[in-house]
């Protein structure tokens, strides 16, 4: 099972459905899970944060994913990208699960020895 650490981080304005959504997937694959709303992340924060700070699971990022058809990915569906293989697709019940996706730019997401790993975001 992958591992999700035990504090994600997310926006402390208006908690909408993406939240809640993200919050619940978030849930499933660590019940313990604590959720911090902050008005921005902390300087050298380095663990999982959605919906605030630029980062890989905030779809305000000026490059933020879009799928096919133009529409943007909300903070759930940027999360879904990378987690929803492990939970209902062939990622099942392994231990490594790379995924990558080619779209306006190149992504991916690694998962080795059950956790996930975070890369650098590009800052534009």
């Amino acid at each position: 099972m992958i591992s999700i650490p035990s504090l994600a981080l997310t926006h402390a304005g208006k908690f909408h459905a993406d939240d809640v959504f993200s919050a619940a997937l978030l849930r499933l694959f660590n019940p313990n899970i604590r959720f911090q709303r902050v008005l921005s992340l902390p300087e050298h924060f380095d663990g999982l944060a959605f919906d605030i700070g630029w980062g890989k699971f905030d779809h305000h990022q000026s490059d933020a994913p879009v799928r096919e058809n133009g529409v943007p990915y909300a903070a759930f569906g940027l999360l879904w990208r990378e987690l929803g293989e492990a939970l209902l697709g062939a990622g099942q019940g392994v231990d490594t699960l790379v995924y990558y996706t080619v779209g306006t730019g190149v992504g991916g997401g690694l998962y080795s020895q059950g956790k996930l790993h975070h890369g650098l975001v590009h800052p534009e």
